[in-house]
């Protein structure tokens, strides 16, 4: 297992995709990243892609209820019906990618 953490803006999501198209060469790869939703440069939430390119709205500052870290609010059916699924154990595979292992 290996943990990569920092401070926001450093890489790590850049590390991870970078990681998942060369281990994907030779290795059977699941797993999920995150991704900013920007919105006239101001950052209003964040997006859940999976490594075959599923994606949902995984948080947003204009989503009321349920939730929350910060200014956003937290969809956990997305969470469950996008990011659950593309961790969940299969005998297939070699590698298990995670981005956000922490507070968004």
């Amino acid at each position: 297992m290996l943990l990569l953490t920092g401070r926001p803006g450093i890489g790590k999501t850049t590390a991870l995709r970078a990681v998942a198209a060369a281990a994907g060469r030779t290795r059977r790869v699941a797993g999920f990243y995150t991704e900013e939703i920007r919105a006239r440069g101001v950052r209003s939430g964040f997006r859940i892609v999976t490594l075959d390119g599923e994606a949902a709205v995984m948080a947003d500052a204009s989503r009321h209820g349920g939730p929350r870290v910060g200014k956003y609010g937290v969809d956990l059916a997305a969470i469950e019906a996008v990011a659950v699924p593309a961790i969940t154990p299969r005998h297939a595979l070699d590698v298990y990618l995670i981005d956000e292992i922490g507070k968004i």
